[in-house]
């Protein structure tokens, strides 16, 4: 059974680790069919090493790396969608709307 159970297990990602996306993940890491891939953060402040110190691996956006290079970042909220089943919107105004478009083409 617990083979089956790995098969199927969503992977989840969370785009936006903020006062919404923070406590989305709090709920997803205590379950057991989901496999939480990673938050997105746009902003570098204090909740990136938050995020990591709570076992997340942090993903940004590809044209804002330089930004966090004084963070330990997993890779870009780009790759984070290629492999993701699943994408959780909490980014800041306005941006869930323009991700909208990225998953619809990427077929998330």
């Amino acid at each position: 059974m617990g083979g089956s159970l790995i098969k199927n297990m969503k992977k989840v990602f969370v785009n936006g680790y903020g006062s919404i996306g923070s406590r989305i993940t709090s709920f997803l890491q205590d379950d057991s069919e989901i496999s939480l891939i990673g938050v997105g953060k746009y902003s570098p402040d204090d909740d990136v090493n938050l995020a990591i110190s709570r076992g997340l691996d942090v993903y940004v956006p590809e044209r804002k790396l330089n930004d966090f290079k004084d963070f330990k970042i997993t890779g870009t909220i780009e790759s984070a969608l290629d492999d993701c089943d699943l994408v959780i919107d909490a980014a800041p105004g306005g941006h869930g709307f323009k991700n909208k478009k990225i998953y619809m083409s990427q077929k998330i």
